[in-house]
């Protein structure tokens, strides 16, 4: 494995580990009272590293899908009930929640016409 590639999947697994705590701290905000700018940053962060893995995917999806579907498979799912419980909670009149729901969708469509129908990277992770 080039030095490139093993930077690659150690990149594509960081963000998927920022990823999955950034979904556990934005769930506390339906667990516990905060205000919106904790709101905000906790479901922004979710937003950004979201962000940064679909540009891994972009330009080096054999660094970034093996590393997510076999570590982290429940990612997206965890993704999508984040935002749903958002949608339904209290946090639709906060604009910029919103919004940035939205943004996590559609970051989650691009992923998802990102990932090739059949994967042409080796699924093994080393």
């Amino acid at each position: 494995m080039s030095r490139r590639h093993a930077h690659g999947k150690e990149l594509g697994q960081q963000l998927c580990v920022s990823i999955a705590e950034a979904v556990t701290q934005a769930r506390e905000v339906f667990q516990v009272r905060m205000d919106v700018t904790e709101t905000l940053d906790r479901f922004w962060c979710v937003q950004d590293q979201l962000h940064r893995l679909v540009n891994l995917a972009a330009e080096r999806p054999g660094d970034a899908f093996p590393v997510q579907e076999q570590a982290y498979p429940s990612l997206v799912p965890d993704i999508v009930e984040l935002i749903s419980f958002a949608r339904k909670g209290h946090f639709t009149h906060i604009a910029a929640l919103h919004q940035s729901c939205e943004a996590i969708n559609q970051l989650l469509l691009q992923l998802a016409m990102l990932k090739p129908p059949n994967p042409p990277y080796d699924t093994a992770i080393a």
